[in-house]
């Protein structure tokens, strides 16, 4: 197979130099492994208290795909003319941010199965996170594929039709990015019968919404930049590359929407706003699963008390000091017992 070749045209923030690229690219890496290593705190955390949240996968795996995509922009930065190493780059860097939009789709209707259930429980709702999944996933390969066979080819026929693929890539992601926006705006102006149903373990439904509406806007702010930048003509890279493939615009709008999404989701900790109880298949799941899992923690803090109180516990949790020299007495007397011994 020939190649790989050195790109013909500029493309957002390429290529990666030293004098350029080496301080902003190691600023993201720190922020990003601190992204890596809060999320594997906060998901050790819920594990001890048998805390479920599948949904906090997407950041960890976005976390660290930006760790592994600013390590390998650093090393691309450090050998500009290694084409290879350019290519991985490229990869990375285009894998990462899908994995919010997956996120925000299920946010989105869990929103609007609390409020508007009739709505959110249909059957076209409840099954637009495994849809938007399968999109993306399809989405992502097809771009990944056309950015890799780009670069191994100098038909013109073929770099035109891998061109076209990702131009349209960038309206699906687009149309997945902003997708939240509208439905949380039918969602709540649409009348409501009743209520909004609660979920969720920490915050307000509008605490909820604003986290969300808020990561969606800003993704579609990425992901509209990157979809302009795409359908502009291409530049030779021997002629100057206009401004908004500049650096900046890069690390503003790629890496910097992406650090303020996840950095945002995991300080406002939507591991709690967002949780719902396994098997929610109905209206009414999410309200009854939250009072049972406040019942239970409330039986539990109850119990707890109670140890307390009796003095076979103290506050900390550890067994009182009463109850330490009753358990040391009795294990006295049996080892003298044992030995023969008579005890008055």
């Amino acid at each position: 197979m020939p190649g790989p070749f050195a790109p013909l045209a500029h493309s957002l923030g390429s290529p990666a130099t030293k004098s350029t690229d080496i301080a902003p690219t190691t600023v993201f890496f720190i922020l990003f492994l601190l992204c890596l290593l809060d999320g594997l705190r906060i998901f050790k955390a819920n594990k001890a208290a048998s805390h479920k949240f599948l949904l906090l996968n997407p950041l960890l795996a976005l976390s660290a795909i930006r760790v592994v995509s600013t390590s390998l922009r650093l090393a691309s930065a450090c050998h500009p003319t290694n084409v290879r190493l350019g290519l991985a780059t490229s990869i990375f860097v285009a894998a990462g941010t899908v994995t919010l939009y997956i996120l925000n789709i299920f946010f989105v209707v869990r929103v609007v199965q609390a409020v508007q259930p009739a709505l959110g429980w249909s059957r076209a709702v409840s099954a637009l996170p495994r849809v938007a999944v399968a999109v993306i996933v399809a989405t992502l390969l097809v771009n990944l594929t056309s950015i890799i066979q780009q670069t191994f080819t100098r038909d013109a026929q073929i770099l035109h039709i891998d061109r076209t693929i990702q131009k349209v890539g960038s309206l699906i992601n687009l149309f997945l990015a902003v997708l939240p926006l509208p439905l949380l705006l039918i969602t709540f102006l649409l009348p409501r019968a009743e209520r909004p149903e609660r979920f969720g373990t920490l915050g307000s439904l509008p605490q909820k919404v604003g986290v969300l509406a808020i990561g969606a806007a800003l993704l579609t702010l990425g992901a509209g930049f990157r979809a302009g930048t795409t359908w502009m003509p291409l530049v030779s890279v021997r002629e100057a590359a206009p401004w908004f493939l500049s650096k900046g615009c890069f690390y503003v709008f790629d890496l910097g929407m992406d650090f303020l999404v996840l950095a945002g989701y995991m300080v406002s900790r939507v591991d709690q706003r967002f949780w719902v109880p396994d098997g929610s298949k109905k209206a009414g799941d999410f309200e009854s699963g939250v009072a049972a899992r406040e019942e239970k923690m409330g039986a539990g803090a109850k119990e707890e008390g109670a140890d307390v109180e009796r003095g076979s516990v103290s506050s900390d949790g550890r067994p009182s000091a009463d109850l330490e020299s009753v358990v040391d007495g009795d294990e006295e007397e049996k080892e003298m017992e044992k030995d023969g011994e008579v005890v008055v």
